[in-house]
């Protein structure tokens, strides 16, 4: 009698529970998908990265075959404009600072400077001075924008100025 009840358990529990289940087949038909269509950028949108990055337009930058050689040119310029322009502050002298500040703004897509701000500051008046300068090679040189898909865009523009004492 055991082994009856044992087999009908075995084999009839199972049944039972497979018995409740069932399966529903839902038929998937794929469509066609249409292409994405991208919309330009949004006046407001600011790229870290572009196609071509914004860059000052110097007249000895000019004759570069390439526009990394040109953006290249331009970022040296840069350097030598900053240079040449900036001032220790006395603060950060007495005490022997030394670093970098990053100063990041916004060239627009209509090639002006906008939202100048000090990203990283090492203090004694540094980023303050950064700024003076970098706003001071705004108003000395001209930009070219720089450009996504063949558009003038807004790029956010990050610029590293070196205090040193000699």
């Amino acid at each position: 009698m055991r082994l009856f009840i044992f087999i009908i358990a075995f084999f009839a529990i199972p049944i039972t529970i497979f018995a409740q289940q069932t399966i529903h087949r839902i038929k998937v038909t794929k469509k066609p998908q249409k292409a994405e269509v991208l919309s330009p950028a949004s006046s407001n949108e600011v790229f870290k990265v572009v196609e071509v990055m914004p860059r000052l337009d110097i007249e000895k930058c000019k004759d570069k075959m390439t526009e990394k050689e040109r953006e290249n040119c331009s970022k040296v310029e840069m350097q030598n404009f900053v240079q040449t322009n900036i001032r220790y502050p006395d603060a950060a002298k007495k005490i022997n600072l030394q670093g970098k500040v990053f100063v990041s703004f916004v060239i627009k897509a209509d090639a002006t400077m906008a939202d100048f701000q000090i990203v990283r500051d090492i203090g004694g008046g540094c980023g303050v001075e950064a700024l003076r300068v970098v706003k001071l090679l705004g108003e000395k040189y001209r930009w070219i924008a720089g450009s996504s898909r063949g558009k003038a865009v807004d790029v956010l523009y990050n610029f590293p100025v070196s205090f040193g004492l000699k």
